[in-house]
């Protein structure tokens, strides 16, 4: 598909990017690895991750987290991904660039950080204007010239529901994902 040619607005991306190969970064690759178990004859979408390190060094880690994911530069995530999903700690937030968020392909990027209590964040961030963190962040990333929807998903939950809860049979859960 040329980047003239956009996707049905439902069709599952053919390459999903992680930025961030943590504990939620590698569920989540893990989760969509399973998509063709969980709904036979669905093919899971290329999964490419990019963390902190060197994509040989993050790819040695993926080999035991996340054995169907793909390690690559973040320049090479934001070139390839449909969908763009930042898994990294909301402390982390100031190290991410937005304009580097989305190449060509990019559909939409899925702010998946949470804060747990304890841990800091960015003064921009824990700046309480009543609005949630998610919509802090889209409206950041916006106004530093991000020119795709950022969605919000998977809020305050833990790596381990994305393992545990990914299931084709009874007990199912659902997640709502809604937009800003």
């Amino acid at each position: 598909m040329s980047s003239s040619e956009a996707a049905p607005a439902d069709a599952l991306p053919r390459v999903v990017g992680i930025l961030g190969a943590g504990r939620a970064g590698t569920a989540l690759a893990r989760a969509i690895a399973r998509i063709p178990r969980l709904s036979p004859g669905t093919a899971a979408p290329r999964v490419v991750v990019a963390g902190t390190r060197r994509p040989a060094a993050v790819q040695r880690h993926l080999t035991i987290y996340a054995p169907k994911a793909v390690a690559v530069s973040a320049e090479d995530l934001a070139a390839e991904a449909e969908i763009v999903v930042v898994a990294v700690p909301r402390e982390a937030l100031d190290d991410v660039d937005p304009l580097a968020l989305a190449g060509p392909a990019t559909r939409a990027v899925v702010d998946l950080t949470n804060t747990w209590p304890g841990e800091p964040v960015p003064a921009w961030l824990d700046d309480d204007d009543g609005s949630p963190g998610s919509v802090r962040i889209a409206a950041r990333w916006a106004a530093a010239g991000l020119r795709v929807p950022v969605v919000r998903a998977f809020s305050e939950i833990s790596h381990h529901d994305l393992e545990d809860a990914g299931r084709a049979t009874a007990p199912r859960r659902a997640l709502a994902v809604g937009t800003e």
